[in-house]
C-alpha cells in the first residue's frame, strides 16, 4: 500500500515536470513568434521610412531640375530677345578716326556743311517703357559731290541722335549763347506739334518728326554764330 502511494507520487511529479517542460516550450515558441512578428513590423516600418525618404529626395531633385530648367529657359528667352532686338536695330554709328585725322575734321566748317536728318529706327531704353526713336544724322562737309565718292570720316560722317539729344543740344546751345553771343537767337524745337504728341509711332509720325528736326538744324546752321558754336560742333561730333 505504501509502495503504490509512492508510485503515485512519483507519477504525479513526472507529469508535472512534463507539463512544465511543455509550458516552457510553448512560451519559447510564443516569444519567438512575437519577436519574429515584431522584427517584421520593424523591417516594414524601416522600409516604409526609407521609401518615403527616397521618394521625397527624388521629388526634390525633380522639382529642383524643373525650376532650374524654367529659370534657364526664361534667361535664354531674354537673351534671345535682347540679341534679336539689338541685331535688328543698328547701333549708333561712331566713326573711327585716327589721331592725325581729328585735327582736319575739327577744322571743317559746319556752317556750309550739308547736314541731313535721315533714317529713323526705334530702340528700347532701360527704364523707359516706350521705345525711343533715333535719327541718323549725316554731316557732309565736302566742297563738291565729286570730292569723295565713298564714306570719309574726315569730311563726311554719320551720328545717331534721339529727341532727348536734340533737347539737350538746344539747352547747351542756349547756355553758350547767353554767355558768349547774347545777340544770337536760338530757334525753337517745335516738339509741341501733333506728330510729337502721338503715342502710336508709325511711319507718317516719324516722317513729320524728322521734318521738324531737320528744320531745327537748318535754322541753327543758317545763323552763322550758332553754326560755329562749341555746342553745335559737339552735337555734330566735329571736335
Amino acid at each position: 500500500m505504501i509502495h503504490s502511494s509512492a508510485q503515485n507520487v512519483t507519477r504525479s511529479g513526472q507529469s508535472r515536470g512534463i507539463w512544465n517542460s511543455r509550458a516552457d516550450v510553448f512560451a519559447v515558441l510564443v516569444a519567438s513568434f512575437l519577436l519574429l512578428k515584431f522584427e517584421r513590423y520593424a523591417v516594414q516600418q524601416l522600409a516604409s521610412l526609407l521609401m518615403s525618404g527616397l521618394v521625397s529626395y527624388l521629388t526634390f531633385i525633380v522639382l529642383s531640375k524643373l525650376s532650374y530648367d524654367a529659370v534657364w529657359n526664361v534667361h535664354k528667352i531674354r537673351l534671345r530677345t535682347h540679341r534679336t532686338l539689338y541685331s535688328a536695330v543698328p547701333a549708333p554709328m561712331r566713326p573711327i578716326i585716327l589721331a592725325g585725322d581729328q585735327r582736319k575734321r575739327a577744322e571743317m566748317d559746319l556752317v556750309h556743311a550739308c547736314i541731313r536728318v535721315g533714317k529713323v529706327y526705334l530702340r528700347s531704353i532701360p527704364g523707359i517703357p516706350q521705345a525711343q526713336d533715333y535719327y541718323i544724322v549725316r554731316v557732309d562737309c565736302r566742297e563738291d559731290s565729286s570730292q569723295e565718292k565713298h564714306m570719309n570720316p574726315i569730311v563726311m560722317w554719320d551720328l545717331s541722335a534721339s529727341i532727348r539729344d536734340f533737347y539737350r543740344f538746344r539747352e547747351i546751345l542756349i547756355l553758350e549763347v547767353q554767355m558768349k553771343h547774347k545777340d544770337a537767337f536760338v530757334p525753337a524745337l517745335m516738339t509741341d506739334l501733333y506728330s510729337f504728341t502721338q503715342s502710336e509711332v508709325i511711319n507718317d509720325v516719324l516722317g513729320k518728326r524728322r521734318e521738324v528736326l531737320q528744320a531745327f538744324l537748318s535754322a541753327v546752321q543758317q545763323e552763322k554764330v550758332l553754326g560755329r558754336t562749341k555746342a553745335f560742333r559737339k552735337f555734330c561730333q566735329a571736335f
